[in-house]
């Protein structure tokens, strides 16, 4: 007779609950086979008695217009944990999985817990509910709960002053000091003309897309010593609005002569390549074929 001992624990990802544990036949003829399972008790309880989960779903959090936080709790997990899976969308699916258009796996819960949500409309009313699965069955998480997201407002708009002024061009910018919850479509508007908030009324715009934070563009084929205006205009799901205050800047009679750079040079470069020339294996290459002789250059 031989006797076999498995502790499950001791068994790679043996730290997962087992739902079910299936024992198979012995496999050689007039053999038997007994089987024994421990620890399915606990030292308060002869019999471990397991029922489905309770679950209560929490007031959702954090809103904004386009997420929030749903939040939850496991009042009694039935002595197993339930697998809890989140269920959400603009209609309320009740205890029906396939009634709802979004879900979220959230593991194994035994008390609260909150899972975020992200890409939401808005200004939409969305419901959400827990689903709990353990060894006894599925449990819901009931009445659902509801909430709103929120409506963006405007964006806030700075202009700050160009930089890197020259006779043909500059570089202008602004930053987004609020994006109102949706953050903005950007475009600069220029000319030599302040067109205020009137885009028909600049000769010229530069559209850099969604931004968030500070920005920065370059202008080209600009006129020399010619006042320049420039703002910003900022589009999100609110609305229209205008980068304050309309900047200008004056280009420069001429663009600065190049600056000129020192770079060092071998001695023997008298091309002014900057090639570094090696002039000891040329030596030993001329010595070997008898070729080398001094040879004088007149530098220009």
């Amino acid at each position: 007779m031989y006797q076999t001992s498995i502790a499950l624990t001791n068994i790679a990802g043996g730290n997962k609950r087992i739902s079910s544990i299936t024992f198979g036949k012995p496999g050689a003829a007039r053999s038997t086979g007994i089987y024994a399972v421990s620890g399915l008790t606990n030292s308060s309880q002869t019999t471990l008695t397991f029922t489905p989960a309770t679950l209560t779903n929490l007031p959702a959090t954090s809103i904004t217009t386009t997420s929030a936080v749903l939040n939850a709790r496991v009042l009694s997990t039935g002595n197993d944990a339930p697998l809890v899976t989140l269920y959400y969308g603009p209609v309320d699916g009740g205890t029906n999985p396939s009634a709802w258009t979004n879900s979220v796996s959230v593991g194994w819960q035994a008390d609260s817990f909150s899972q975020s949500v992200s890409g939401l409309a808005f200004t939409s009313t969305y419901f959400f509910a827990m689903k709990g699965v353990n060894v006894a069955g599925t449990s819901w998480a009931t009445p659902s709960r509801s909430f709103t997201t929120l409506a963006p407002t405007l964006a806030t708009v700075t202009n700050q002053p160009a930089t890197a002024i020259l006779a043909n061009s500059g570089s202008v910018s602004g930053k987004v000091l609020s994006t109102g919850g949706d953050a903005p479509s950007i475009t600069i508007f220029y000319g030599p003309v302040n067109g205020g908030t009137n885009p028909s009324a600049w000769s010229n715009s530069l559209p850099i897309g969604i931004q968030g934070g500070s920005f920065i563009r370059g202008i080209f084929g600009l006129n020399a010593n010619t006042t320049y205006f420039f703002s910003a205009r900022a589009v999100n799901g609110a609305g229209t609005s205008w980068g304050t205050p309309v900047q200008s800047f004056t280009t420069l009679s001429q663009n600065p002569p190049a600056a000129i750079t020192a770079v060092t040079t071998h001695h023997n470069d008298n091309l002014r390549t900057g090639d570094n020339l090696n002039e000891s294996l040329l030596n030993n290459r001329q010595r070997q074929h008898q070729h080398f002789r001094p040879a004088l250059h007149t530098l220009s």
